[in-house]
């Protein structure tokens, strides 16, 4: 799953940005006018997703590629996502081509199918 984050930093920072996620991080990725940002730390937890602690005042990109978290209820496997943080998110998701599949709540952008694998981008409104 890789997640886009957009996060403008004005003043001094003094505390992290949460940004929400879902899953385990794989790789992090923090941007600033095009150039990767070294002083830039982030952490997560699970519960409390991502935290970036950027070191100066900016607009700062981030991209997050992560492992999905995967419940099994009853058969039935869900894939939790992370409340949308921006007025309309997107999620990208890549699953197996003949996983039957729906997405209550959000709008399906784009389901394609590709070899074996199957992507799909859904957007969200916001705290959805």
């Amino acid at each position: 799953m890789v997640s886009r984050f957009e996060v403008l930093v004005q003043g001094a920072p003094k505390t992290p940005a949460r940004l929400p996620l879902g899953g385990y991080p794989e790789r992090v990725e923090i941007r600033r006018d095009g150039k990767p940002v070294e002083a830039a730390a982030v952490s997560s937890s699970l519960d409390n997703g991502l935290h970036l602690m950027a070191p100066a005042p900016g607009r700062y990109a981030v991209e997050v590629a992560s492992v999905a978290t995967v419940e099994n209820r009853g058969g039935i496997w869900r894939l939790p996502l992370a409340p949308a943080a921006a007025a309309v998110a997107v999620t990208e998701i890549e699953l197996p081509a003949d996983l039957a599949w729906t997405s209550p709540g959000a709008v399906v952008v784009e389901d394609t199918v590709q070899g074996g694998r199957r992507k799909v981008r859904l957007a969200a409104r916001r705290g959805e």
